[in-house]
């Protein structure tokens, strides 16, 4: 058989499975059809996560086009628990007041940067404002709360979607200029602290950022020995459409723009951003990723589920379970404590077997790389682990 690709840092059982993978679906071939996989993108195609990343250089470069009253009204949208503890060890600490220190430190970033057409500061100069770096605190501690917690609807505003007011012809450049910067940045765990100071109406908050971007080699080289042997590619991601399209393109995957999936937005009558999820479209994480793949892939293959499926989080759980035809389902190891453990337990299971399913894929946190086993390296470690608390044989 053939070798498609080099194993590299992929693990070794994975790698092979792969290798078999292609030579049976390679297409045309007598007696067969074309298949097609689904790949995830945040920290499935690339190391970490591109929405993130956009969060943060928004907010280190701040980029908003929103005036204090509409930062307000995204952060409050909706119908979610706003006076509830955030931290059941400190009943100060609700989203309601939260939000209400952002938008103070935002008022007067407003005022003295951003709108300011002749800003006595500098970026820099700002950065080191005690209103600032509570700003920035606060806003990630939130950014991380709301998407950890809280569930978006198509028709629906978003709280986290600040990007609002740029087209989204802009908001691939800014993604363009983000991807650049982000390439460039160390592996790092950044930790946002805002001033003792400025406690503001939440006290002190502590939030942190899992900083920069990798395209292993061996991801590429995947998605380019499927499409050479005519096994279709696409991505499904819960990052915004036009962010993972041109993330798609930057590093090279070469998926065809129309087989590239999104979070969908709606637009004003200028054409731009508007944070409210498009009306229809499918929130494409969960159920709604599995519910987009049902309704707009599956068709183009006859009903044909897909033959892999690769994704690294919950945002995937669903489509792994969904999918009973699939007949390899990839894991990249981010050592959750969640139900991505089940996925964990099942390739374990069955490694080594000529007709496992599930597989696990490593990962070096402090590189950015794949490394070939199950076990991932946390940031700051040395050890592999294959579960949570669980080191490497």
């Amino acid at each position: 058989m053939s070798q498609f690709f080099a194993q590299n840092g992929w693990e070794s059982t994975l790698h092979q499975r792969l290798q078999r993978f292609i030579h049976e679906h390679r297409w045309p071939q007598a007696g067969k059809t074309q298949q097609y996989v689904v790949f995830d993108f945040d920290n499935t195609s690339v190391i970490h996560d591109i929405e993130d990343h956009l969060m943060v250089y928004f907010m280190e470069n701040l980029l908003y086009l929103l005036n204090p009253r509409d930062f307000e009204r995204i952060l409050t949208a909706g119908d979610f628990p706003l006076d509830d503890a955030l931290d059941e060890r400190r009943p100060e600490l609700t989203l309601r007041r939260l939000v209400a220190d952002i938008v103070k430190d935002y008022q007067w970033l407003h005022e003295e940067y951003i709108a300011s057409q002749h800003p006595l500061l500098t970026l820099q100069q700002v950065k080191q404002t005690r209103s600032y770096r509570s700003f920035a605190a606060k806003l990630r501690y939130y950014y991380v709360y709301v998407n950890g917690h809280f569930q978006r609807q198509v028709g629906q505003m978003w709280l986290t979607y600040l990007f609002a007011g740029y087209t989204p012809e802009q908001l691939r450049l800014i993604t363009q200029d983000m991807l650049k910067w982000a390439l460039q940045l160390p592996m790092d765990l950044w930790v946002f602290e805002s001033p003792q100071e400025q406690p503001g109406l939440t006290g002190k908050v502590t939030a942190h950022f899992e900083a920069g971007i990798r395209y292993p080699k061996e991801i590429q080289n995947l998605y380019h020995a499927f499409q050479a042997f005519n096994i279709q590619t696409f991505i499904v991601s819960a990052s915004p459409v036009d962010v993972v399209t041109v993330a798609g393109h930057t590093f090279g995957l070469q998926v065809p723009e129309h087989q590239i999936y999104g979070m969908e937005y709606e637009l004003n009558t200028q054409g731009q951003i508007l944070p409210i999820m498009k009306d229809p479209s499918f929130i494409t994480k969960g159920p709604g990723k599995t519910a987009l793949i049902r309704t707009h892939i599956l068709p183009q293959f006859n009903g044909q589920e897909p033959a892999a499926l690769f994704g690294d989080s919950m945002g995937d759980y669903d489509m792994f379970k969904q999918f009973d035809e699939t007949e390899l389902k990839v894991l990249f190891n981010r050592l959750l404590k969640d139900g991505t453990q089940e996925f964990v337990d099942l390739a374990r299971n069955s490694y080594g077997q000529a007709d496992a399913t599930y597989f696990v894929q490593g990962i070096d946190n402090n590189s950015g790389s794949l490394r070939p086993s199950q076990a991932s390296i946390p940031f700051g470690s040395d050890v592999a682990y294959i579960k949570p608390g669980e080191v490497e044989a």
